[in-house]
């Protein structure tokens, strides 16, 4: 029966929307345990300028440092097959070498004075334990520190998250040139993915000026074949509603008032598919989109995601929703345009105006003129009537003015 009524809203849609429109629906489904708990495939080793790369370690492409699991940070740039300079490169006594260094000396004091008396096999065999053991405690002043156990994903902090399995197995080192940060765990990396509005690859430091807008999508990419896209919610340090508002950036293309676009596009699937692609998978976008499985972890009642949207033409554009059987959760609309006039932009008779785009939803903003982006949350602005036709009516005079809807329903 839901799927029924899911099959009819959607059809609804498809039908009140003209083109160029775009309509996407996902049943939002709770992630099984093996995609939540820790990866147990065997770990990987990540190597930059010869050092061996601890678990835990967190590298920031954006500052170019990395950060060791004991809280020594250096430039990239500085690291050697010893990792970090410390004290102890520079010909300055390192403390946390004393104990190894002081037992060391006695030891050493203890052949030569063993060889100055009679030689003996004993004497000689203790020698030789002396000289392994020195060996031993000095070297592991150098070698990497023990893997860590790998943690579960915090749902505490997750909003709305999707994840598919695109292999059997990923070569995590290939996948480093797309993150902006990432933390190493061996068999998989906490990292985060830039997305630019409307493009189709990994966005490239520096290119701010060529992109109208992008946003940070939290991954955890796994050596097993799992990559997990997620937003945080906005108690967690995440964006404003979540990041919800930005769902749909790379399913409209900028700047354009026409052309093809692939359906069920959002920048958690693009995410997944801009890692799949850099690690050498050769991923066909449309079904890497269509196969993503999304979860809302801070609304977990909500059952259904449907998104929808449109581009101006130069001609006014009207969407038509129609809830069957359903309570709208959460509602949110976004709009890019100035919005400053009454009838731009009206939900039933409710018409919305933006003022100064709310840049906290994203990292950067669209600000430029006519493409300044406002998100509204509409939960309870409109009242969502079953059985009864909502009437979204958007002017849209200009070419580069685009607007869509975001809803969580449940029922």
């Amino acid at each position: 029966m839901k799927k029924a009524v899911l099959a009819y809203l959607l059809a609804f849609l498809l039908v009140a929307l003209a083109l160029p429109s775009g309509v996407s629906a996902f049943e939002l489904t709770k992630p099984p345990s093996d995609v939540l708990n820790p990866p147990t495939s065997p770990p990987q080793t990540l190597i930059i300028n010869g050092y061996r790369v601890p678990v835990g370690a967190v590298i920031d492409y954006s500052t170019e440092t990395i950060t060791l699991p004991d809280g020594t940070t250096c430039k990239l740039s500085q690291l050697t097959p010893a990792g970090c300079p410390t004290a102890a490169s520079n010909n300055v006594l390192d403390p946390a070498i004393l104990p190894t260094s002081l037992l060391a000396v006695i030891l050493v004091t203890t052949i030569i004075v063993a060889k100055k008396r009679k030689p003996s096999r004993k004497r000689m065999s203790t020698a030789m334990i002396a000289i392994a053991f020195t060996s031993l405690l000095l070297a592991a002043q150098y070698l990497p520190s023990a893997s860590a156990v790998t943690p579960p994903l915090d749902t505490s902090q997750i909003g709305i998250m999707a994840w598919e399995k695109v292999a059997d197995y990923i070569q995590l080192n290939k996948t480093l040139s797309i993150y902006e940060s990432f933390t190493w765990g061996g068999n998989y990396i906490d990292g985060k993915v830039i997305i630019a509005d409307g493009k189709n690859n990994a966005y490239e430091p520096g290119s701010d000026d060529s992109v109208y807008g992008y946003i940070k999508v939290d991954v955890r990419v796994r050596a097993d074949g799992y990559v997990i896209a997620y937003l945080k919610r906005a108690s967690a340090g995440g964006y404003t509603t979540g990041g919800r508002c930005s769902l749909l950036w790379t399913s409209f293309r900028d700047g354009d008032s026409g052309g093809t676009t692939l359906a069920n596009g959002t920048v958690l699937s693009q995410a997944i598919y801009v890692v799949a692609k850099i690690a050498g998978l050769s991923p066909d976008q449309q079904t890497i989109f269509n196969q993503a499985k999304y979860y809302d972890f801070e609304y977990p009642e909500a059952k259904r995601l449907i998104i929808f949207g449109k581009w101006g033409g130069g001609n006014p554009s009207r969407f038509y929703f129609t809830p069957i059987d359903v309570k709208v959760i959460k509602a949110y609309t976004s709009g890019e345009g100035s919005f400053t006039h009454d009838q731009d932009y009206c939900i039933d008779s409710h018409c919305l105006t933006s003022g100064e785009p709310d840049d906290t939803w994203t990292d950067k903003p669209h600000n430029e003129y006519w493409k300044k982006v406002a998100c509204w949350d509409i939960t309870n602005t409109i009242t969502w009537t079953n059985n009864t036709a909502h009437v979204f009516k958007f002017d849209g005079s200009s070419d580069y003015r685009k607007v869509w809807v975001i809803m969580l329903l449940a029922g």
